[in-house]
């Protein structure tokens, strides 16, 4: 058949040369463009280069065929030399150079041309709201293509992926060295066929066989289309196993939208039946990014867009009951679920862990991406999701996801744009070991609808209407003894924070992997009110922390108005900071682990009437497995990661009053014991640092000095030469120091 619709080709270019127009050709080739074939357009408007060379229409389609066959190079000079001359721009060139830009990690040059676009096209245009999105993704990209990747990720290769479509990989529950897929390779059973489900190789697309691969001495090959009494000539999917393996449960349809669920239990060919068993519950019958997942015969998590929820399709839970029935379908909420699109669900670790895909443009860096939550067993919610990263997402979509049996290793689908077809399987090798464990049901039954629920309440979805994709992160990120890159493997952006309840004991708060805690900034009038009111749930989870966590610094700023000088501000600052140090001391917490700070807060906006503000802050992140924020109160403060050169006016026991020292930028005391330091100023560099020192030191005492901070705390001289591989700036006062 292959040959024969090649052989057809072949006569139709003849034919056409001689008996059409070129602009025939170009009406077929946008044909062929609609039906997603756009190998055989592209070599229709190759097989008329003369007409092609002088035709910017025709250039432009080229263009488009070589971009979706994933031939960006050639796409790009093609784009560039249309739009290369003009005055006016074409707006959609624009729009696939910006893809183009995105699919590789550009994310700043993808929102320049995005940008562009916007200014030609017009305002009504549908395509405006979905490009904002884009650009949005892009900026989540910028924030997180240099982060610590969690894994290392490969194609499967040529032998597994094909110029057709592979997706929904699915570990075998019995061997581990096999994996079964879907795929729309040519010489499925189906064939191509159009709506109607009728063979067509012109409008037709391909249809869906399941397939079965092995792993031999670490490459995967040998790859096996399943039994033709599973495989059919309409489109089967698989959707996965049982955990003994014994039973399989997978789509059969027409189309990919309007099918049936069915189980296979692996009988013998002589022992099969001509029909299989249909799954009789809640899920919808959709094998287009729903991918229910199945736990055991009691639980299923799925997507749907037809029972009402907050937008596109939500993420659902059905428990099987004692007489045979399934549960009610229950939403899993607004912290999981969006106004866009929420796929392809997998449980892991016993069901607290829930990885999915969506392309809600807040958490997305292109299309759908692959992101984590945690069950919070005690308020029995969902924390708010993280998005994976780079390599395991990339600006195309990225999506079902499953954990292998072994906890180092995932499959998961790409459309990125270094594949070989539309979509690809990828496997992923964690730096650290996930262990699964068995799934408690009881845990996860559903809870109460959501209020409001809207039925098929769908914004445009950017990964459908436009498709964009991509390649791998252009440079890794380093890991640092500061905590600026999260050592968490699942480190991510979220939506925000989540909640945790109050309780007396520090030891019930949890700190999940993954998870972002906030930590407490507080406006007071007395350090007692604060200790004694509900606050005090916020100091004892930063206590919990330190207790687990002993290799944290803890940082505890006040800033205070309380005073005529700027001494007098810093001085009653460091006092009251100092009652807050004492709580954590008196609660077990090494002394040496914690720095007080006292810093001027006469012009601090945020203090309002009060006379002082609490900011606590850490460092020393680098071996914690989640992400710990602080909100900075005023630029004051040293922040965590930055390298910082001030001056040091005086180390005394007692009030410090100085006329250069009050007009400083940034005045701040430190108190070690019963010394207090003086510093002020706030250099990036040891040259800006070195410069202003020496214009100072003119009019100062001989105890003026430059010191420096790095990760919020003051580095000695001995510390210096060891950070200097992450900060090299440090070699500058290293060697004016020697």
């Amino acid at each position: 058949m292959r040959y024969l619709i090649l052989l057809i080709l072949f006569f139709t270019s003849l034919f056409l040369k001689g008996q059409t127009s070129w602009v025939e050709t170009k009406r077929q080739v946008k044909q062929y463009c609609l039906n997603e074939k756009f190998d055989q357009a592209l070599g229709l408007l190759e097989s008329n280069k003369i007409s092609l060379r002088s035709d910017e229409e025709g250039l432009f389609l080229q263009a488009v065929c070589l971009y979706h066959l994933n031939r960006l190079d050639l796409s790009e000079n093609v784009f560039t030399s249309i739009l290369d001359g003009r005055k006016a721009p074409i707006a959609e060139a624009l729009l696939y150079l910006g893809r183009i830009f995105h699919s590789r990690h550009q994310f700043d040059k993808a929102v320049e041309l995005y940008k562009e676009y916007l200014k030609v096209v017009d305002s009504r245009h549908p395509y405006r709201q979905i490009i904002r999105d884009e650009i949005k993704m892009c900026a989540n990209g910028i924030q997180l293509q240099f982060r610590q990747s969690l894994a290392y990720v490969e194609n499967l290769g040529s032998e597994i992926n094909s110029p057709g479509d592979e997706f929904g990989p699915v570990p075998s529950p019995n061997f581990k060295n096999t994996l079964y897929f879907t795929s729309s390779r040519s010489g499925n059973f189906g064939g191509p066929r159009n709506e109607f489900g009728q063979p067509d190789e012109f409008y037709g697309h391909p249809t869906n066989d399941i397939f079965s691969c092995k792993n031999k001495g670490g490459n995967w090959e040998q790859v096996q289309r399943m039994h033709f009494l599973i495989n059919s000539n309409t489109h089967d999917v698989i959707f996965g196993f049982d955990p003994t393996g014994n039973v399989m449960y997978y789509y059969q349809g027409r189309s990919l939208v309007n099918g049936r669920i069915l189980i296979d239990t692996f009988q013998r060919a002589n022992q099969r039946r001509l029909s299989v068993n249909p799954f009789l519950g809640p899920v919808n019958a959709n094998a287009d990014y729903s991918m229910p997942h199945f736990i055991g015969d009691s639980l299923v998590v799925f997507s749907s867009d037809q029972l009402g929820g907050y937008g596109g399709r939500d993420l659902f839970i059905s428990v099987a009951t004692q007489n045979g029935r399934w549960s009610k379908p229950q939403n899993l909420g607004p912290n999981i679920n969006s106004a866009y699109d929420e796929t392809t669900p997998f449980l892991a670790k016993g069901g607290t862990e829930l990885y999915f895909s969506s392309n809600n443009p807040n958490l997305s860096i292109g299309g759908f991406d692959i992101l984590k939550s945690f069950f919070n067993e005690g308020t029995r919610e969902w924390y708010p999701p993280l998005n994976l990263g780079i390599p395991l997402n990339s600006a195309g979509d990225d999506a079902y996801f499953r954990m292998s049996f072994d906890g180092y290793s995932a499959f998961f689908s790409s459309s990125r744009k270094d594949g070989f077809g539309k979509r690809d399987i990828f496997i992923a090798y964690f730096n650290e070991a996930i262990i699964e464990k068995p799934v408690a049901v009881s845990k996860l039954s559903p809870q109460a609808p959501p209020p409001n629920l809207k039925k098929n309440n769908r914004p445009p979805s950017p990964s459908k209407q436009i498709s964009p994709p991509p390649a791998v992160a252009t440079q890794p990120a380093r890991s640092d003894p500061f905590g600026t890159t999260p050592s968490d493997p699942f480190g991510g952006t979220v939506v925000s924070s989540p909640s945790k309840p109050e309780s007396s004991s520090t030891q019930n708060y949890e700190f999940p992997r993954g998870a972002i805690i906030k930590l407490p900034s507080i406006v007071f009038d007395d350090p007692g009110s604060i200790l004694n009111n509900r606050s005090e749930a916020q100091f004892k989870q930063v206590l919990s922390l330190m207790q687990r966590y002993p290799q944290l610094k803890l940082i505890v700023s006040v800033y205070s108005r309380m005073g005529v000088s700027v001494a007098d501000r810093l001085l009653n600052a460091t006092v009251q900071s100092e009652k807050f140090a004492n709580y954590f001391i008196q609660n077990g917490i090494r002394p040496e682990n914690i720095q007080i700070r006292g810093l001027n807060g006469k012009n601090l906006k945020t203090l309002g009437g009060k006379p002082f503000a609490l900011e606590l802050n850490v460092s020393g992140k680098k071996e914690i497995p989640f992400e710990v924020q602080a909100v900075t109160l005023s630029e004051d403060q040293i922040t965590e990661t930055r390298l910082v050169y001030k001056f040091q006016f005086a180390e005394q026991n007692d009030f410090f009053e100085d006329p250069l020292f009050e007009k400083s930028r940034y005045p701040l005391a430190e108190k070690n014991g019963k010394t207090l330091t003086y510093m002020a100023e706030d250099f990036k560099s040891y040259s800006a640092a070195k410069e202003a020192f020496n214009k100072l030191s003119k009019r100062r005492q001989e105890n003026l000095r430059i010191v420096v901070f790095a990760d919020g705390f003051r580095l000695k001289k001995s510390e210096l030469e060891r950070y200097t591989g992450f900060f090299p700036d440090l070699t500058n006062m290293i060697k004016d120091q020697n």
